[in-house]
């Protein structure tokens, strides 16, 4: 049974990564636009779908690209 807790609850942990809209905690957005930012990080501005309050995120590019 303590098994099924802690599986549970890592469940709702990963449920709740992820980006989530401060204004309407919608978890739907668009990017409206990319662009690269220093020491190899990428800047997006972001829109959520549905009250269209926008956002910017900034994310570290990693080594495990595609071939």
């Amino acid at each position: 049974m303590a098994g099924q807790q802690v599986n549970q609850k890592d469940r709702e942990a990963a449920d709740q990564k992820g980006l989530v809209c401060r204004n309407c905690g919608c978890r739907h957005f668009f990017v409206v636009y990319t662009r690269p930012a220093t020491k190899g990080r990428i800047v997006r501005r972001r829109e959520c779908r549905h009250c269209g309050r926008r956002s910017r995120t900034t994310e570290r590019l990693t080594g495990g690209g595609h071939a």
